[in-house]
């Protein structure tokens, strides 16, 4: 036994100084999470606000006909300055998130960061709010007017795509970097109307209308070799228009709401680089 002692002791004494290394190489690195890239936002201050089950956090900022509620959680010194900038032009900055609605509509919110009365040297400029390059996706309009806010779960399981377009038509091509898309793709539209509504990922396209005349009609339909396949509410490629309250207000806006699709998985099951949206709000 003795001599067993003497031989495997110091095995054994390597063995437990050089398990915790192994362990350590072995197991996965703890990544620290990182939360959504501050963007800048510059637009009226409103305060003192109101909603149904409480679902407001009272203060928000209005711009290009978006509505972005203040969060002051993280910094309650800056929500001293809310009174005095009320009704006036402010420049918030802070990490967006999208919190979904119980009794009210889906809103965006900015956890304050900084926010100050908006510079006399400041260009006004449409404010377009960029996704984070690590998440690698992208969003680009034909048209200038048009504006887009692109956001990301945490999870990257879903991907929200926020088109407000005063002429009411335009086309979006989005891209990706990433290996693959999001299991789900939602699009909002703030738009009067939606006569049409086309997406095109590789060899797919999925159309919609909802026709201005009342009561209005939904159509979904694909197209086959130039013709139109209607589809019914049973087929895989199907999803429906919906109407919510609106994300954005805007005088251009006048019906308060708009109008929402996620896209079907089918439509990128072949996981194409980019898809592209097409729409109108009204046929000229």
């Amino acid at each position: 036994m003795k001599h067993l002692l003497t031989i495997f002791s110091p095995v054994m004494i390597c063995a437990m100084l050089l398990s915790p290394i192994a362990l350590a190489e072995t197991s996965p690195a703890q990544k620290p999470k990182s939360g959504p890239k501050p963007v800048t936002v510059t637009g009226k201050l409103e305060a003192g606000l109101m909603a149904i089950g409480g679902e407001t956090t009272g203060t928000r900022v209005t711009t290009n006909g978006r509505v972005y509620e203040l969060e002051f959680k993280k910094h309650p010194e800056l929500q001293e300055k809310v009174e005095e900038y009320n009704g006036k032009e402010v420049t918030v900055t802070g990490p967006m998130r999208l919190i979904r609605g119980v009794e009210g509509p889906d809103r965006w919110v900015i956890d304050v960061q900084k926010l100050e009365l908006k510079g006399a040297r400041k260009s006004r400029q449409p404010v377009t709010v960029g996704i984070e390059k690590k998440m690698n996706y992208a969003a680009r309009p034909t048209r200038e007017e048009t504006t887009i806010h692109l956001q990301l779960t945490e999870d990257e399981d879903a991907l929200d795509l926020l088109i407000h377009s005063p002429p009411g038509i335009d086309t979006v091509t989005v891209t990706r970097n990433a290996n693959q898309w999001p299991r789900q793709i939602n699009l909002h539209l703030a738009l009067n109307g939606l006569e049409h509504l086309e997406v095109t990922a590789g060899n797919e396209t999925l159309c919609w209308g909802v026709s201005s005349s009342q009561p209005s009609e939904i159509r979904c339909w694909t197209k086959l070799n130039g013709a139109e396949v209607p589809l019914s509410p049973e087929s895989p490629q199907f999803s429906p228009v919906r109407r919510e309250n609106s994300l954005f207000e805007s005088e251009g806006n006048r019906s308060g709401g708009h109008f929402a699709v996620t896209l079907p998985e089918s439509l990128l099951h072949s996981n194409p680089d980019t898809f592209v949206v097409r729409f109108i709000d009204f046929y000229r």
